[in-house]
């Protein structure tokens, strides 16, 4: 039996058995195997952009399953898949922005999949901003940890109609950014995720070193951006300050 990482096996949690799936930028093939090991999904298609992903991804299923017979296509992003061929779509372990142009390159396509497992490296808010824009709805989001880092998991569906006319998202998108909402999930502090104290100080860490940086240089044209990130400060220790007030509650 293949083992996963706390991520991939998170992932793999938010298939739900039936799902047929396609998992775009496969790489080891990992998350996969072990779906067929737990006999999760009847039918997987596994893609990459290169032959040597693919390559690694058959040796895995040589060496951890070899009976698993899923379609190994190479190509770029969504391309390999036909409309509606899978019900879930995986994306993993790329940035969010490379996530949303995968998705956006064609919209009508993308949006004959029933479900996204997305898991952006870097750029979630955009990720998110671009999920809503275009109408598809974050059913769940959830974090793990891995090599020291905290990794966000969303899943999203599309939406059946427009729930919004774009002035009216734009304005929401404005608005929610001064909150930090599409970059600290409103659905993970609903759901007082585990790993949402530490992510929130990590953010907080990485913040007073960029003021650090700024008045360890004493440059005049970093003072815009050190207020901006005093601002940010402010926002996530009120964010902690709530799901540590309210975990203290429970």
């Amino acid at each position: 039996m293949i083992k996963l990482s706390e991520r991939l096996l998170l992932m793999a949690a938010c298939v739900a058995p039936g799902e047929t799936l396609a998992d775009i930028g496969t790489d080891h093939g990992l998350l996969p195997i072990f779906l067929y090991e737990n006999k999760v999904c009847p039918k997987m298609i596994l893609c990459d952009i290169a032959a040597g992903p693919l390559e690694k991804a058959k040796q895995n299923i040589a060496a951890y399953a070899p009976s698993f017979t899923p379609e190994l296509r190479q190509g770029d992003g969504l391309s390999a898949l036909q409309p509606a061929e899978v019900d879930t779509v995986v994306i993993a372990g790329m940035g969010g922005e490379l996530i949303a142009d995968i998705l956006a390159f064609d919209l009508a396509k993308t949006k004959s999949y029933r479900k996204f497992i997305l898991q952006p490296r870097t750029a979630p808010e955009k990720l998110r901003k671009f999920l809503y824009r275009n109408d598809f709805t974050i059913q769940e989001e959830h974090l793990a940890s891995e090599r020291g880092r905290i990794c966000e998991v969303i899943v999203a569906v599309p939406s059946q109609k427009a729930n919004a006319t774009m002035e009216e998202k734009e304005a929401r998108l404005t608005a929610l950014d001064k909150t930090l909402a599409w970059e600290i999930s409103p659905l993970l502090i609903k759901k007082k995720d585990p790993y949402l104290e530490r992510f929130l100080n990590k953010k907080i860490d990485k913040e007073l070193a960029i003021i650090k940086h700024i008045e360890e240089n004493g440059r005049d044209v970093g003072y815009l951006k050190a207020e901006r990130t005093k601002k940010r400060i402010k926002t996530l220790r009120l964010i902690l300050h709530k799901i540590t007030k309210d975990s203290r509650k429970d």
